[in-house]
């Protein structure tokens, strides 16, 4: 027997994969009784001209919906489109799905358009126990199926409603795999329509979804503190209602004209879109409008599939400079347990993670204080927005830990795009007084700085290594009694190249604790660096020797495995809890000031 070509295997592959984990197990289609495959599509004179893929007959008998299914992860084309709405024509089925198992586009067959639900374009197939009430109410040349709950009948409406929310009316909880989804399909239509390169698509996607962020937040009323007023900013989902992409591209980058008017310490007159056409505007406001970002999407699912989206564009040690992993930020926050009034420092902050952990922390200490009104409380959160968190990255970087700050409740006005290592930062010049409190960092590994000799000989152990020079600016910037969390290259703890680094480290500084962590943790970022976490407190006399153990604690477990998916083993809140009987038994071991 001759062997399939290989991507009719593939092609095998995803209609097993959507049959068996989506239509069945997901969507509750009857295998035996709902689902056909490989039928026959009638062309000129009676003879065949192709075989559906996956059809639905809720009856058993009459074809509901044809499904055209492509390889995984190939590119959805015009051609691909045309074949599925020619096939939906011959059967004289109004529902076609064209899809590769990531991309779900549901057109219907008579106008060739993209059917849209209640106003926002329907990209997934509807359940089992949905697909009849849209069936009864998609005409033939109806492109917008408008559903609402009072279209139910009594009886069924406990039944349905569920579904309704689910479905049809887009508010269910969104899981990582569907923002996934969502964030891949931005980026394909700027690689696509833009031609940009993985970096320019990065940088476009997050100012288009900082813009639906920030209107949805200010439209919910959930800022802490903002400068704009809710009519000041047009919400995606009335920018979506125009059909005109010209129209969509113009309320769009008047959205954010007028951010950069309120914002101008984070954007100035050089930050423009770089997106050309329209077009691709118009999708990408369609693509995120009708997602609730604040009540549909956990915050850490948001965080976690965004920072796939950019482990899939921006692969290799680029990724390093933009994230840590959201369990480590946790662990490491937990660690320090900031508190109202410590100045914080990140000299490495790539997209503001600890910065936004740490607001977060002090924020919960300040409304949970019961000792303090209200009025002293406002005061609190004040001092911390505006005088307690700092941090450094290059330009885009910065950029993108600022609005994410923004977003998270503000705080990003101590954020600089200069060089931490170069003595530019105003409040990292080497000489001046230590002034934080506490420093939690995640700087480059293995990057090699490139700096002049002059600059290099003002450190302590001179070292073209960037996690060497990183360390040392920490310890030099920690005042008396300062906490430093650190991940480090487990190479700094144990290989000769760092022997002088150690031994200033432990003249400048008690080492309080040493988790290890396992190979996975930073596997997902496209990085296989062993690495562990070094917890310091600064010695205010470099004279007095440490009397007391270090901590050690080998992480196998951090609740994902080496692609990024979670699972349930986690053994960071045991080490905490181990950790926390270490502190109380050493009472050398002072972690706040």
């Amino acid at each position: 027997m001759p062997k399939k070509p290989s991507g009719m295997k593939e092609k095998a592959t995803v209609i097993k994969k959507i049959v068996d984990l989506y239509l069945v197990k997901k969507l509750g289609y009857d295998l035996q009784n709902q689902l056909f495959f490989d039928e026959d599509v009638p062309g000129m004179g009676g003879k065949i001209r192709g075989y559906t893929d996956i059809e639905i007959r809720l009856d058993h008998k009459h074809t509901d919906v044809i499904i055209e299914a492509k390889r995984n992860g190939k590119k959805l084309t015009d051609a691909d489109k045309e074949q599925a709405i020619n096939y939906g024509n011959s059967r004289k089925v109004i529902m076609v799905v064209l899809t590769n198992a990531v991309e779900y586009q549901v057109y219907n067959s008579n106008t060739g358009n993209r059917l849209k639900l209640n106003g926002s374009l329907l990209d997934d197939i509807p359940r089992a126990i949905d697909l009849p009430l849209l069936m009864k109410h998609l005409g033939a040349n109806n492109d917008d199926v408008r559903l609402t709950t009072s279209l139910l009948p009594k009886a069924e409406e406990d039944i349905l409603q569920p579904c309704m929310d689910d479905i049809f009316k887009m508010s269910t909880t969104k899981s990582m795999a569907d923002l996934e989804r969502v964030f891949k399909r931005c980026h394909d239509s700027l690689r696509d329509l833009e031609k940009m390169t993985p970096e320019d698509s990065f940088e476009e996607f997050s100012k288009v979804l900082f813009l639906k962020l920030y209107s949805e937040k200010l439209h919910g009323g959930k800022f802490r503190h903002t400068k704009l007023k809710p009519e000041d900013i047009n919400p995606f989902k009335e920018i979506s209602k125009n059909d005109d992409p010209l129209t969509v591209k113009n309320l769009v980058i008047q959205n954010f004209q007028k951010i950069k008017g309120a914002y101008s310490e984070v954007f100035d007159e050089t930050d423009v879109f770089r997106i050309k056409r329209p077009d691709t505007f118009k999708e990408l406001v369609d693509i995120l409008a009708p997602i609730d970002f604040d009540t549909e999407v956990d915050a850490d699912v948001k965080g976690r599939a965004y920072e796939h989206f950019l482990a899939t564009i921006l692969k290799g040690s680029k990724l390093g400079q933009f994230f840590t992993p959201r369990p480590i930020v946790q662990m490491m926050v937990r660690l320090v347990n900031p508190k109202p009034g410590d100045l914080i420092l990140d000299p490495a902050c790539g997209s503001g993670g600890f910065l936004i952990k740490a607001m977060q922390a002090v924020d919960s200490h300040i409304d949970n204080n019961p000792h303090e009104r209200e009025e002293e409380k406002k005061m609190r959160h004040e001092t911390l927005r505006l005088r307690s968190l700092y941090g450094s990255d290059a330009a885009m970087v910065a950029k993108t830990a600022k609005m994410n700050m923004i977003l998270a409740g503000d705080g990003h006005t101590n954020i600089t795009d200069k060089n931490s290592l170069t003595e530019e930062v105003p409040f990292l010049i080497m000489d001046e007084a230590p002034l934080f409190g506490i420093i939690l960092t995640n700087p480059p590994f293995g990057l090699k700085e490139k700096l002049s000799k002059q600059q290099v000989q003002r450190y302590d152990v001179p070292n073209s290594k960037a996690q060497s020079l990183f360390l040392q600016l920490m310890v030099r910037k920690a005042k008396p009694h300062g906490l430093i969390c650190s991940v480090v290259d487990e190479g700094v703890l144990n290989t000769p190249t760092y022997r002088s680094l150690r031994k200033y480290l432990f003249r400048k500084c008690y080492v309080l604790a040493v988790f290890s962590l396992p190979v996975a943790t930073f596997k997902p970022h496209y990085s296989g660096v062993k690495a562990s976490v070094i917890l310091m407190r600064r010695k205010t006399n470099e004279l007095v020797k440490q009397d007391f153990p270090i901590f050690g604690y080998d992480l196998q477990y951090v609740g994902y495995d080496n692609t990024g998916k979670a699972i349930e083993e986690n053994d960071i809140p045991l080490a905490l809890e181990e950790w926390n009987a270490h502190v109380e038994k050493w009472s050398q071991v002072q972690t706040h000031a």
